[in-house]
């Protein structure tokens, strides 16, 4: 998706840097946005899959930080961040094909609802991340290619950009 992005210009039709995480994010990264975050003052988005890996370690990770590295946390987060992915309610919402969640995904769901300070505060992922569960099932980034190739930088992207508000904390 990020190569879709690129090759399409993204950055410069919505005027923003993109960045690929490659997974969850290195320190170096999470410090780069970070700095982009508080010194340029630009909106970090995270667009990433709907499952409890892309929602509980990748995103998780960017906004607050590692589990591993709490001490040194408020150099390597970014507070500001916002959830730009793939939600449970858009698996319905835009009917994507979905893959079965793995046992892996359970486990891990069930731990952030159960001992991650970041999900135990948020309500609204609580609901999302039960919904997911109550589904049984995760969606890529590439789902939305079933409405197209372009579906996600022409509509699906510009659309959710519209209401910022709606995201998920």
């Amino acid at each position: 998706m990020f190569q879709r992005l690129q090759s399409h210009k993204f950055w410069r039709k919505t005027k923003c840097i993109l960045v690929s995480m490659a997974g969850v994010p290195t320190r170096a990264t999470r410090r780069f946005v970070r700095r982009l975050s508080d010194q340029c003052k630009l909106p970090v988005y995270a667009f990433v899959d709907c499952d409890p890996y892309g929602i509980s370690n990748i995103y998780r990770t960017l906004k607050v930080g590692s589990g591993n590295a709490a001490h040194i946390n408020k150099f390597f987060c970014v507070p500001k961040a916002r959830f730009l992915g793939v939600t449970p309610q858009d698996i319905v919402d835009y009917k994507l094909p979905t893959h079965p969640l793995k046992e892996v995904d359970v486990k891990r769901a069930k731990d952030a609802l159960k001992n991650d300070p970041f999900f135990k505060r948020h309500k609204e992922w609580q609901t999302a991340i039960k919904q997911l569960l109550k589904m049984n099932v995760r969606a890529e980034q590439q789902a939305l290619a079933r409405w197209g190739l372009n579906y996600v930088i022409e509509e699906y992207l510009p659309n959710k950009l519209k209401a910022v508000k709606k995201f998920l904390p």
